[in-house]
């Protein structure tokens, strides 16, 4: 995906199947995942590459990819100020936002539902059905 032609190949595939939403959520969970290892763990991710499930993939989707809303501007804090907050506050941010995600893309008729298993949405639906128990899971 660190080639924008055959990203942009790959996005006009999934329109005409009718399947964008599994190109944006996976740039978005790529996107959460990155920032998450950058603020809390102090990782930089950019441009390197990833495993996932056994495979080495670039993630890098250059300069002018699509931001994501939730990851990006849902929680307003730099970098600077992540870093003088407990670990416990940072991790409560990105929990929120990894349940925004979960709104958007996993929920039984989410705004872009994506296609998963039966059991796998179960598993989400239990994890996350209420949003307090969720955030006050923090461990």
């Amino acid at each position: 995906l660190a080639d924008h032609r055959r990203l942009d190949l790959f996005a006009s595939h999934l329109n005409r199947e009718f399947a964008l939403e599994n190109l944006l959520a996976f740039i978005e969970f790529v996107q959460f995942r990155q920032y998450f290892q950058k603020i809390y763990f102090g990782e930089e991710c950019n441009n390197q590459t990833t495993e996932i499930k056994g495979l080495q993939i670039r993630l890098d989707f250059g300069e002018h990819v699509l931001e994501s809303e939730i990851v990006f501007q849902t929680i307003e804090f730099d970098e600077d100020a992540a870093a003088m907050m407990e670990k416990q506050t940072v991790l409560y941010n990105f929990k929120k936002i990894a349940y925004l995600l979960y709104l958007r893309y996993i929920r039984e008729n989410g705004e872009l539902e994506v296609n998963i298993s039966s059991q796998q949405r179960a598993d989400f639906n239990v994890l996350m059905q209420r949003e307090s128990h969720w955030l006050s899971g923090i461990q």
